[in-house]
């Protein structure tokens, strides 16, 4: 098989036609067979098989599955591909939504960035590459449970058979390569006030003014005593107020609001140091208002800590070399501003990397797109990769 633009859009287009929500989003999606982990992945294995790669589906929860490939020949190291087929629902979704469309260099479809551009860009790769790769062993998997668990990826390092000297991760990356990733919590903070008649408001009891004003001023990057910058790429700790929620009827103050937080934290942060500043900003704002607010602070997810590889690893120059060949530029290295299944290799310390196809900043939304000439130059990279696979290692060694 050769690695055309057409070769790589004609599986995208086929992986988005296939809708699979994470059942996290079932209340977001209009019917059930929408949630389709185990169909996507059946057609992966199929796809795999027609091209003479030996694959299978491996079920690790009801309507869960994952397709895992192995191509070996001869002894050598083994090098594991890693992408996700679950998508998020960003609003209500129906099949009409499943249906890709192209205009100009994008592919529009859910899941397109995020990431099944980057599973059809690993699956062509791996198919141009199979007849010529000599030297090792490649897994291929193509997991569900990325977008919430079970986690697909944890399942199948629960096999011992499945070993890797390194690993890509195809997240989208802008054809930058991530050799690392923050980490992750989610927070809920709770404001309590008192209700009263909505006749006489009185904004020192009102808790929906009481968690804006927290959420306001946590912002604010001028005074802010949690949000600082470290000197490195993506290394801002992030916040993003992703739920908000309070009162119950106009006329009666709220004594109760909460709002969820997602929290993104770089190295030389940490989950404890922040939630004290969290609740250290509490305090702050009840004195500044001077307010009878009471503020609950919780984790409700994670935390996931931040997981790296260092800048000088033996294998980060030549994966870069390899990717600079392809893309005829300079790449930036850096950090993913994300959470993804490089955690689950990283954090057992397998030498892994994040590079893909798509922007980040396109995923998790209807119009979500992916360019087809960066699934293309992925494909290549990735084809790279398994051709290079024993020097890239033998560098380590």
């Amino acid at each position: 098989m050769k690695i055309t633009l057409n070769a790589v859009l004609e599986v995208a287009m086929d992986l988005l036609r296939i809708p699979s929500v994470n059942p996290r989003d079932k209340a977001q999606v209009a019917e059930e067979e929408m949630l389709g982990e185990v169909e996507i992945c059946n057609f992966i294995a199929s796809w795999l098989n027609k091209h003479k790669i030996p694959a299978e589906v491996r079920h690790y929860a009801p309507g869960r599955a994952c397709c895992v490939a192995i191509l070996e020949n001869r002894k050598g190291p083994t090098l594991w591909l890693n992408g996700h087929v679950d998508t998020v629902a960003p609003t209500y979704l129906t099949k009409e939504s499943f249906v890709p469309r192209v205009l100009g260099d994008n592919l529009y479809g859910i899941g397109a960035a995020d990431m099944k551009g980057g599973v059809a860009a690993m699956l062509v790769a791996l198919a141009a590459a199979a007849d010529v790769f000599r030297d090792g062993r490649i897994i291929f998997s193509a997991v569900g449970g990325e977008e919430g668990p079970p986690s697909g990826t944890e399942f199948l390092l629960s096999d011992s058979s499945l070993r890797a000297d390194m690993v890509v991760v195809g997240e989208p990356s802008h054809l930058a390569l991530f050799i690392g990733q923050k980490g992750s919590m989610w927070v809920k903070i709770k404001c309590q006030g008192r209700a009263r008649h909505g006749c006489v408001p009185d904004h020192r009891v009102n808790a929906v003014e009481g968690l804006i004003a927290y959420l306001y001023t946590l912002n604010n990057k001028d005074s802010s005593i949690i949000f600082q910058y470290i000197d490195d790429i993506y290394s801002q700790t992030t916040c993003n107020v992703g739920i908000f929620s309070g009162g119950h009827r106009p006329n009666i103050i709220p004594a109760e609001a909460f709002a969820i937080l997602d929290i993104r934290y770089p190295p030389r942060c940490n989950s404890l140091e922040i939630l004290e500043k969290l609740k250290a900003h509490a305090e702050i704002v009840k004195q500044n208002e001077a307010a009878i607010w009471n503020f609950i602070i919780e984790v409700i997810e994670g935390p996931t800590e931040p997981v790296y590889m260092p800048k000088d690893h033996p294998m980060v120059s030549k994966i870069a070399k390899i990717i600079r060949v392809v893309l005829k530029r300079p790449v930036s290295v850096g950090w993913a501003p994300y959470w993804s299944d490089a955690y689950y290799y990283l954090k057992t310390n397998i030498p892994t990397f994040i590079f893909g196809p798509g922007q980040i900043e396109n995923a998790h939304q209807p119009e979500e797109y992916v360019s087809i000439t960066d699934m293309w130059k992925s494909a290549m990279v990735y084809y790279k990769i398994i051709t290079n696979l024993k020097e890239v290692v033998n560098m380590y060694d």
